[in-house]
């Protein structure tokens, strides 16, 4: 298949999808955690995973712990039993956010990641890229949403049904596609586009029940001693 077809293609469902500010994410909540850091967090649960499967992980996960400190400390069978044991690739996905957490905590000296709004945005994104465990997907969906940088998150879940729209090629990998995507579109189109493919992808997905997750209150949050 040539660019030019791939490109048509491309067009062709996005003018299906695409409504300017439609496909949101919902907004980072007033829960103590830094913008950018919960930013991570969510795109480390997303990765692989369904955007509701996400939202409720998330949920799920900072009621669990005091912050996100205490978050960095905890083993990874412990972050597993916070996500759920059923959550995709729950395991690796517990290993790779403790290593995440605690590789920037080496580096900062606090599970803060204020230190990309110091640098460029290509420098952030190398930055995230190089913290322990951390996924393309991830990396490119944080400087995304978070700082606007022109980068095209992108995963096998994300990838499989622009595959099957004719899009990529059935050997297509979710980094080719995600440089490929990246050199077609304009600065400051990537992001109205990434969210209309997340909605309908997710959109895709079959329909099951989903158990509603309830917060814990306050007083019966782990209190650890933070390190």
């Amino acid at each position: 298949m040539s660019s030019t077809e791939a490109s048509t293609r491309l067009a062709g469902l996005l003018s299906r999808l695409t409504t300017a500010g439609e496909h949101e994410p919902p907004p980072v909540p007033e829960c103590g955690v830094e913008p950018l850091l919960y930013e991570l967090l969510r795109s480390f649960l997303l990765w692989e995973a369904s955007p509701a499967k996400a939202e409720l992980a998330i949920e799920s996960l900072l009621n669990a712990v005091v912050d996100c400190n205490e978050l960095r400390i905890c083993l990874p069978d412990e972050v597993h039993a916070m996500i759920g044991p059923r959550y995709p690739r729950g395991l690796e996905r517990a290993m790779r956010i403790r290593s995440a957490l605690n590789d920037l905590f080496e580096r900062e000296h606090d599970t803060s990641l204020e230190i990309l709004t110091t640098l460029s945005k290509r420098d952030a994104r190398a930055y995230l890229l190089s913290l322990e465990g951390v996924p393309p997907f991830v990396a490119s969906r944080v400087v995304l949403l978070g700082l606007g940088a022109h980068a095209f998150p992108m995963d096998h879940r994300l990838l499989k049904p622009l595959i099957a729209e004719g899009v990529f090629a059935a050997e297509a990998t979710p980094e080719a596609a995600a440089g490929w995507l990246e050199r077609n579109f304009r600065a400051g189109e990537v992001r109205t586009a990434y969210l209309a493919i997340e909605a309908w992808a997710q959109m895709l997905q079959p329909k099951r029940s989903r158990r509603q997750t309830k917060s814990q209150p306050p007083a019966q949050r782990s209190n650890k001693a933070q390190d």
